[in-house]
């Protein structure tokens, strides 16, 4: 009897076992998630991250910013900092408190070519957001026609309401080794006022200004130039145009030193209801009715003469 014989390939193809080319992405993606996943919950991210903004808060011993505390999102894209408070010998000003700081990540920028972040202020429900870009030399601060309520902001941090209105804020500055290099800014307002006060004794009634432009080029870290201010439009009581620089303090900003220039004229209704003027100013109009003067002292104890 013939016994049939039967072979069996005993070699088997590993391939059948190996990923194809189109599952190596998904692969890998999958070793990304898990890989993230396994940092999140198992390396204590949050708590060095907390000490790191903790530390950078309280790096200099002269302005010592404290907070309540300091929060971050799931994936560690945005960093909360509840009620930071500026200290008053900070700015030689009135102590200055928050109602949170935050900073997330916005992705890439490219122009210029980086990392973009957003830094939210807020305070008493006023916000005021910066955008900055990371560069490999530089830092970009962006603040793109942001508008503000000048009198929120200044009752928020218990300053004096010498000013009043709308403003809308655009400004470009970079910063090189922690130091301003360059950049420009530009405000304005189309309803811009004075509130009334009592200045060196004189009871000044509510100034409606209306419009409003400021430009200002930063030159260097000690050198900001003013090309132009303008104050006033036809229908004001002021209307004034000024020019000059700001030699800026490298200590404190409320010592820098103003050097600037400009013209100003009165309605006749501000001349005839504050007739001393007439005395003070005497015979320096121009032409135009405009009178020349001069802007000196210091950015929070500015003096003014006229030519």
């Amino acid at each position: 009897m013939n016994k049939t014989e039967q072979n069996y390939d005993t070699n088997i193809d590993e391939q059948i076992y190996m990923p194809t080319m189109a599952k190596w992405p998904r692969l890998v993606l999958i070793s990304i998630l898990l890989f993230g996943l396994g940092l999140i919950f198992n390396f204590p991210l949050r708590s060095y991250i907390k000490a790191a903004v903790s530390s950078a808060l309280k790096l200099s011993k002269s302005c010592q910013i404290q907070s309540k505390d300091i929060q971050t999102s799931f994936f560690f894209t945005s960093v909360t900092i509840l009620k930071p408070t500026i200290p008053s010998r900070c700015f030689r000003g009135p102590e200055i408190s928050f109602d949170k700081i935050s900073l997330s990540f916005r992705g890439p920028s490219f122009v210029p070519l980086g990392l973009r972040f957003k830094i939210d202020f807020k305070i008493n429900q006023n916000e005021l957001p910066i955008y900055f870009v990371t560069t490999f030399n530089k830092i970009r601060v962006q603040i793109d026609e942001d508008k503000i309520n000048l009198g929120n902001i200044i009752n928020s941090l218990k300053l004096p309401k010498y000013i009043n209105g709308n403003i809308s804020v655009n400004a470009n500055i970079d910063l090189k080794k922690g130091q301003i290099s360059n950049g420009d800014f530009k405000v304005k307002s189309k309803d811009f006022s004075i509130p009334s006060q009592i200045i060196s004794g004189i009871n000044i009634p509510t100034l409606k200004i209306n419009n409003i432009l400021v430009k200002v080029s930063v030159i260097n870290n000690k050198l900001l130039r003013v090309p132009e201010i303008i104050l006033g439009d036809k229908k004001s009581p002021i209307i004034s145009r000024i020019n000059g620089d700001i030699v800026l303090s490298p200590r404190f900003i409320s010592k820098s030193k103003l050097k600037l220039k400009g013209n100003v004229k009165f309605s006749q209704k501000f001349l005839t209801d504050f007739s001393f003027l007439k005395l003070l100013l005497g015979q320096r109009k121009n032409k135009n009715g405009f009178y020349p003067f001069l802007i000196n002292g210091t950015l929070f104890g500015p003096k003014t003469k006229f030519e």
